[in-house]
């Protein structure tokens, strides 16, 4: 059974609220492609940052193609998994999305 905050996470850009800036800047900028581009997102816990990340994840990559890691798990090892899987999606013609988030961030 899903969390709160996932049961309730917005699926469409529609459903972001008080976000309504950031979203047609985010729009825009991927109404012009989403490939090759990194986002950094930042704002005080509970505003949407991990909805808004996911959607932006959506537009792009296949929801199996999209992985959140906890930046402090990052290390070599992992990195490295990661880098094979985005090779393995591009190989096979998909994109591949990676969301970090920072410890304690839902």
């Amino acid at each position: 059974m899903p969390n709160l905050s996932e049961k309730y996470r917005p699926q469409r850009w529609a459903d972001v609220v008080g976000q309504e800036r950031a979203v047609e800047t985010i729009r825009r900028v991927l109404a012009r492609g989403w490939g090759g581009r990194m986002w950094w997102i930042t704002g005080k816990n509970g505003t949407g940052l991990t909805s808004i990340a996911w959607l932006i994840a959506k537009e792009g990559a296949a929801a199996e193609d999209i992985e959140i890691v906890p930046s402090d798990l990052l290390n070599r090892f992992i990195i490295g998994q990661i880098r094979q899987r985005q090779a393995d999606a591009a190989k096979n013609g998909r994109n591949h999305a990676l969301l970090i988030k920072q410890h304690g961030m839902t």
